[in-house]
């Protein structure tokens, strides 16, 4: 998360700002820790093209499969370019109808995706499965939150208990072709 603490020794956001030293201290620490860091959110892409590269170049470093984003970024095609040229994907939050991003991504390579919250779609009335059909193959990034009901007036419960049905989502994700 591009607002997170670095560490106490590094009292700076995590974000393409680090120097070089710094960004090899939290590579260090991953190494140490055996851990490895797939997605890397931030609240919006930079919309000029020299922060913008910065943020990818600083995610490739780390090894980030995809940066999450919450905002649908200014420029689509540029965002698409960019990661194609650095092989680090764009995953785009829905926080509302899958078909509206979906609408805006549709045209653009594989490199820009979706990332979905299981208890955002529940709220909204969305079977995670059946959200899956609404995005086919983009889907890049899950956070996995169950709900009792489907609807607004339901609350969180733990992973497996509410109305998610996980495992039928990850069954349908292991099916698709080619795999995300």
């Amino acid at each position: 998360n591009s607002s997170q603490k670095v560490s106490p020794q590094i009292d700076k956001n995590l974000d393409y700002q680090l120097s070089s030293d710094e960004v090899a201290a939290v590579k260090a620490r991953l190494a140490e820790l055996r851990l490895k860091m797939t997605a890397y959110r931030v609240d919006s892409i930079p919309s000029d093209q020299s922060s913008a590269g910065k943020l990818f170049a600083f995610a490739k470093e780390l090894g980030v499969e995809a940066v999450v984003t919450s905002a649908m970024p200014a420029s689509l095609s540029a965002i698409d370019k960019l990661a194609g040229d650095s092989g680090v994907n764009v995953a785009i939050a829905i926080d509302g109808d899958p078909k509206t991003v979906m609408g805006a991504i549709g045209s653009l390579s594989p490199h820009v995706g979706v990332s979905v919250d299981f208890a955002n779609w529940i709220e909204q009335g969305i079977r995670p499965v059946d959200g899956l059909g609404l995005i086919n193959d983009r889907l890049m990034v899950v956070r996995l939150r169950d709900r009792d009901v489907l609807g607004a007036n339901g609350r969180d419960v733990r992973l497996g208990t509410g109305v998610a049905d996980v495992q039928k989502f990850l069954l349908e994700v292991a099916k698709q072709e080619p795999p995300p």
